[in-house]
Order: C-alpha cells, then sequence, then structure tokens
C-alpha cells in the first residue's frame, strides 16, 4: 500500500484550525461584557499556558517513547494499565463527539445573529447541523486527504 502524506499548507491549516476552533463562531464580546476585561484576560492567559504544557507532555512522550503511535490511550494503558487507558480513550473520544455538537451549535448561533429577524428555528438548525456533521464524517470516511482538505477551506474561511 503507497503511504500517502499531507503536504506542508494542508498540515499548516490543520493547526490553525485547530488553534482557532469552534470560538471564532462565538463573539468574543459575550465573555468581555459578561465578566471584567482584565479576568478574561487572565483566564485566556492561565488556558494558554494549560494547552501549552498539554502540548510539551506530549512532545516529551512521543521523543521518549517513539514506538508509542496509538495517542492518549496508548500513553495511558502503558503508564497506567487497560482500566486508566480504556477510560482515557473514551474520554477522549466523548469529548470528540460533544465538541463537534458545541461547534455546531456555535455557527447556528452566529449564523441566527448575523440572519437578524430572519432567523432559523430551533428546528432548522437540528437538521442543519445533522447534515453539516453526516457530512462530514462522510467526507472523513472517503479519507485523511479529502476531510483535510476540507479543514483548510473551513480554516481559511474563519
Amino acid at each position: 500500500m503507497k503511504e500517502k502524506k499531507l503536504n506542508l499548507f494542508l498540515l499548516i491549516t490543520l493547526i490553525v484550525g485547530t488553534i482557532i476552533g469552534g470560538g471564532i463562531f462565538n463573539s468574543p464580546t459575550d465573555l468581555i461584557l459578561k465578566a471584567n476585561p482584565m479576568a478574561a484576560l487572565i483566564a485566556w492567559l492561565i488556558g494558554g499556558f494549560g494547552i501549552l504544557m498539554l502540548v510539551l507532555v506530549f512532545y516529551k512522550l512521543s521523543v521518549v517513547k517513539p514506538e508509542m503511535n496509538g495517542g492518549i490511550y496508548t500513553y495511558a494503558k502503558e503508564g497506567f494499565g487497560n482500566y486508566i487507558g480504556f477510560n482515557s480513550f473514551w474520554g477522549y473520544w466523548m469529548g470528540a463527539v460533544f465538541g463537534n455538537i458545541a461547534f455546531i451549535s456555535l455557527f447556528f448561533k452566529t449564523l441566527n445573529s448575523m440572519l437578524g429577524t430572519h432567523q432559523l428555528s430551533p428546528l432548522m438548525c437540528f437538521i442543519g447541523g445533522s447534515i453539516i456533521l453526516w457530512g462530514y464524517t462522510a467526507i472523513t470516511w472517503f479519507g485523511v486527504r479529502e476531510a483535510s482538505i476540507l479543514n483548510a477551506v473551513i480554516t481559511i474561511i474563519k
């Protein structure tokens, strides 16, 4: 089987899209209006520091144990056993599922705020969100390259 690789542009958009995330669809002014701006800035800095530490942990694990390529599950299983490995895997995927639902909710919230008096009904948002999630799942089914091209398009739109 021929090994397929992503080009530099697709890898960069994958990273940028992950960093931007779905928060781009949610107005940061919502946070600023409801919280002290200094408190919001401190919260962002603490969150950013936490993410940096997580990145460094996975970097160090990849250097120390390069033969382990199964991600969170493999590291947790190797370090703490089957039970913790399974729960890490389960928690990771539940986070991914609910994270996608949150992104879709933020997308339709932003879309409705732009539509003004012509907002979509909750049923239409549900149907549209379902179509987007199932469509993205179908594209991912065809392969990583196809999904990364879609990710590049979405990142550019963000």
